[in-house]
């Protein structure tokens, strides 16, 4: 059985592997784990973390308001525990618990077909693209949902 809450601020260092493995492109994720720990806590915002039975954190992800924007960032689930319907559920607990009502921005790389893929799956619109936004000569694909009625 697996438990979506928000997570303890003491809990975001167990999120750190998953996370590095999921964005190996990430220039923040290539930092040490005491930069990305201070990046994590530095952010406005949720993270969600999703648990196995034991209590061990196997997903989690950022949400964040920016301007009238919700902010979806480094959705990460650990291998073992991928394709089996976590960051679905990780997202719609997001979505439903934590923004309730209201557009949904995602920025996904060219270089991550595979998550470009799993946020359109969950309902998620390319609205624009963007060359250089995070790195040069890399295309950017911005994604909304709208959610709760507007």
């Amino acid at each position: 059985m697996i438990k979506m809450e928000n997570a303890k601020p003491s809990e975001l260092k167990e999120l750190i592997p998953i996370l590095k493995e999921a964005y190996k492109v990430h220039n923040i994720f290539s930092k040490s784990e005491k930069d990305i720990e201070k990046y994590m806590k530095g952010l406005e915002g949720t993270w969600a973390v999703a648990k196995n039975e034991k209590g061990k954190i196997v997903a989690g992800c950022f949400v964040g308001k920016k301007g009238n924007l919700w902010r979806v960032k480094h959705l990460g689930v650990a291998k073992k525990f991928q394709n089996m319907g976590v960051g679905s559920t990780l997202l719609a607990y997001c979505e439903q618990v934590l923004i309730k009502k209201g557009m949904i921005e995602v920025h996904v790389s060219e270089k991550d077909p595979e998550e470009l893929n799993f946020f359109n799956e969950n309902g998620y619109t390319i609205t624009d693209e963007v060359e250089g936004y995070h790195r040069p000569r890399e295309m950017c694909f911005f994604l909304q949902k709208s959610v709760g009625g507007r």
